[in-house]
């Protein structure tokens, strides 16, 4: 739920004229999505290529771009305004007239005020798939002055990375039951708000059979976003291979047999696995880079399936690197996406060299030089992920001043309601 302006500033942009829509609506389906204030929302201006992605670049190059971008104000549209530079231009000079110099005060705040969708529209690096068919538009009713939809365009968005296996979607906090289950409201939300697709992320053996099965479980009626997931272990919890009592052989095993069985289904990659050097209380260095080489060998190559990938602290980021350049044959054309980046601009082109994307979620946006990073990445290299229901944006957050979203919530779990939104859930 976050409407970072002039953050990322997409190659190419369609200018045929599209309806105004606000986003701000987004926020309210359950999960911290990117949304706010009147847009006008413009597809890329190509066909479908053939594994259902979308593809688009500069006039020349036409190198590939996410799917949905939203572009300027409705104020801005139309009327050939240019993009968003990444740094603010000095205004010009006030006319001797007040008029003139009032619009000129204006016209920066005016043509500034956008926000990007970059999306994956059919998963294009998650294997490609298709992208689902837009799902209906919301109907009037509560908050129906303050929403939109990308289903008005046909290009739904895609989460990449939302953790729907999470107790919170039960109803459940630190243990304890406060309130009925509401994943089908979540879910019905996202679908109304053009949310065509979200993968599950899986970080253990248990959590990747329960994602495969929550898949095949679904609605396909169009009231749910197309689900998709993941299988692997997280590094915090590489600790389950030795502890397996058939051994870390048997624990792989099962892994890739698991893989195996949803790899014409939902499973279209691998993870979430990789090296968190800021939480070895939970699994120590060594072991981390012991199965995250592993995986990386005896189960992501066999499966041939892009790379979900976790990265924490610089440390981290090099070594994460450096095993991936090792191995650089194994990885498949569309590698994958190192998710919830918050390194350095070095880092993350370090990666973005191997093929890989940078996810952005709230962690990226922390501080003043993490919003410098993401401004400074390549579009086309920029893909949307929720983390949900973790990695929003907190008060003390550099991005918080981008938010423009605002819906309905409740501060205490046990006295939600229906259609209500859990504040520490959803955005902290």
């Amino acid at each position: 739920k976050l409407a970072v302006r002039g953050v990322v500033r997409p190659p190419f942009i369609a200018r045929a004229d599209m309806a105004s829509l606000t986003l701000s609506d987004l926020g309210r389906i359950g999960l911290p999505l990117f949304a706010g204030a009147p847009m006008a929302l413009r597809p890329a201006e190509v066909p479908p290529n053939e594994g259902g992605g979308y593809s688009g670049g500069s006039s020349s190059s036409r190198a590939p771009v996410p799917a949905a971008v939203l572009a300027r104000a409705p104020e801005a549209a139309g009327k050939g305004g240019r993009w968003s530079t990444l740094r603010r231009r000095p205004a010009k000079r006030a006319c001797f007239r007040w008029p003139l110099l009032l619009l000129v005060l204006l016209a920066p705040a005016v043509i500034r005020s956008q926000v990007w969708f970059l999306c994956f529209a059919g998963c294009s690096v998650f294997r490609g798939k298709p992208a689902p068919a837009a799902v209906a538009a919301p109907a009037a009713g509560r908050g129906a002055g303050m929403a939109g939809s990308a289903c008005a365009l046909g290009t739904p968005l895609i989460d990449i990375g939302a953790n729907l296996l999470d107790p919170m979607f039960r109803g459940e906090y630190r243990g304890k039951p406060r309130h009925q289950v509401d994943l089908p409201a979540v879910m019905q939300r996202a679908a109304a708000a053009g949310v065509g697709q979200i993968m599950v992320t899986a970080g253990s053996l248990e959590e990747a059979r329960e994602a495969l099965a929550l898949c095949r479980s679904a609605p396909r009626d169009g009231s749910w976003p197309e689900l998709v997931c993941t299988v692997g272990v997280h590094p915090t919890r590489c600790g389950e291979f030795e502890a397996w009592a058939e051994g870390p052989d048997a624990y792989l095993a099962a892994l890739l047999a698991a893989g195996q069985e949803g790899a014409d289904g939902p499973c279209v990659a691998v993870g979430e696995f990789g090296l968190d050097y800021d939480r070895l209380q939970f699994c120590s260095k060594d072991v981390q880079l012991k199965f995250f080489e592993r995986q990386l060998v005896e189960l992501a190559a066999p499966l041939g399936l892009p790379l979900f990938l976790h990265c924490r602290t610089g440390e981290a980021a090099q070594d994460l690197a450096s095993i991936l350049e090792k191995h650089v044959a194994r990885l498949p054309e569309r590698p994958g996406a190192v998710h919830s980046f918050d390194g350095s601009l070095e880092d993350a082109m370090r990666f973005v060299k191997l093929g890989f994307c940078i996810g952005i979620n709230g962690c990226s946006l922390r501080t003043q030089e993490n919003l410098e990073v993401v401004k400074q990445l390549p579009g086309e290299s920029i893909v949307i992920e929720t983390d949900a229901p973790w990695c929003g944006i907190k008060a003390t957050h550099a991005g918080h001043k981008f938010v423009r979203s605002a819906w309905d919530e409740v501060k205490k779990p046990e006295k939600w309601e229906d259609q209500q939104l859990p504040a520490f859930r959803h955005t902290s």
